[in-house]
């Protein structure tokens, strides 16, 4: 009995190493409500304990076993591409940018 629980264990881990799980973190609007904060950098760059909430958001569900994300953005995109190509590496994950439409791949980590 105890074997065919370790059994199912190893099987389960095994389906989630080939279906990996993303998450798309929607990064799109104006930040209106919080002006003036918001006219110099999108609402996801804003930091928060020294952090940009983006960051806070990414750490947290890495630890939850997510390595793959998809940010969909809009307003000051152009911080928004800087921001995941300068930090993709140093958080260990991969980060696609979905901006109107347009997906961009960036900080893609080799595998194997």
């Amino acid at each position: 009995m105890i074997s065919q629980f370790f059994v199912s264990i190893l099987l389960y881990l095994q389906v989630l190493h080939y279906f990996h799980m993303k998450a798309v973190i929607l990064a799109g609007g104006y930040g209106k409500r919080l002006r003036p904060l918001t006219d110099e950098k999108p609402k996801p760059l804003l930091a928060v304990a020294d952090k940009p909430i983006i960051e806070w958001q990414i750490q947290w569900l890495v630890k939850q076993g997510i390595k793959q994300f998809i940010i969909a953005t809009g307003y000051k995109k152009e911080l928004m591409v800087e921001w995941a190509s300068q930090n993709s590496d140093r958080l260990g994950v991969e980060i696609l940018l979905s901006v109107k439409g347009n997906l961009w791949g960036l900080g893609v980590r080799s595998r194997g």
